[in-house]
């Protein structure tokens, strides 16, 4: 699945959920790290360059590794992906990346001992593990946090009709999760680990809620589940494609959505593929 560009307001990546928290958390880290000087550290640098040393190498790190998962975010690491395994991609994407740059750390503090460290390729094993452990446990944590204040947030009013409103009918349940600011004209519903992204027609946000509950809420609301993370309603189709054997959707706001197998057939009886797919 590819999210091209979201109408207002753009979509904020997953790997950025709470930045000034995750921040603080890298700057923690730094300070314990500086605090017990691993790696020969605590020996050969005064506490002050010691924790200079740490904090460069934790704070740049952290950045790094959201860096390169809100770029690969797409194509390459869909959303439709679990975090924890899109979190441990871009952390062993990002520990090659580092290895790379323990040389010029090392020769900025520690200039006597940069001639003896070790091949990159055997740096990046050896930090591997540290990384990534690192990573899945900010992972957890903040999505563990997200999860906490969505469930103590109190439910949102019904907004008063916009003029992107859907024609009048019966009362869809689902329609009182979506926030007020997108407005009620409903696109697409997308799944995102324990969450839900609902997609608009003036934007997206994330609401916790499960797809299977959603659907039992969008009774009424003409659309379909085409995948088991997308459920996609009839008024924002705009087009389709066949890519490597697989069909996908193209939404009304650029979203691009991938049909599978088991809901093929659901989709080409409503028709809604204008060729034989």
């Amino acid at each position: 699945m590819t999210a091209t560009r979201d109408t207002a307001p753009a979509r904020r990546s997953s790997f950025l959920h709470r930045p000034a928290y995750q921040f603080g958390a890298a700057v923690l880290l730094g300070v314990v790290f500086g605090s017990i000087g691993p790696f020969g550290t605590f020996y050969d640098l005064a506490p002050p360059v010691r924790y200079g040393y740490w904090l460069i190498a934790t704070i740049g790190g952290w950045a790094q590794i959201v860096l390169i998962g809100t770029l690969l975010e797409g194509r390459i690491l869909p959303a439709s992906r679990p975090l924890w395994l899109r979190s441990v991609i871009s952390a062993a994407i990002g520990t090659v990346i580092i290895s790379y740059e323990i040389p010029l750390l090392e020769a900025w503090f520690r200039p006597w001992n940069a001639g003896h460290l070790p091949p990159v390729w055997l740096l990046a094993l050896y930090n591997l593990p540290l990384t990534v452990g690192i990573s899945l446990v900010f992972c957890f944590v903040f999505a563990r946090h997200h999860a906490k204040e969505q469930a103590s947030a109190p439910p949102p009013a019904l907004p008063a009709p916009v003029a992107a409103a859907p024609p009048s009918g019966p009362a869809i349940p689902f329609l009182r999760r979506v926030p007020a600011r997108l407005g009620q004209c409903l696109l697409a519903l997308e799944m995102e680990d324990h969450y839900l992204r609902i997609h608009t027609a003036l934007g997206s946000d994330l609401v916790l809620c499960r797809l299977g509950d959603a659907l039992a809420e969008l009774e009424g609301c003409d659309g379909l589940q085409v995948h088991r993370s997308f459920w996609v309603a009839r008024r924002a189709i705009a087009g389709h494609q066949r890519r490597n054997g697989r069909v996908t959707l193209t939404l009304t706001n650029g979203l691009e959505v991938p049909v599978s197998r088991t809901y093929l057939p659901v989709v080409r009886d409503a028709g809604w593929l204008t060729e034989a797919a």
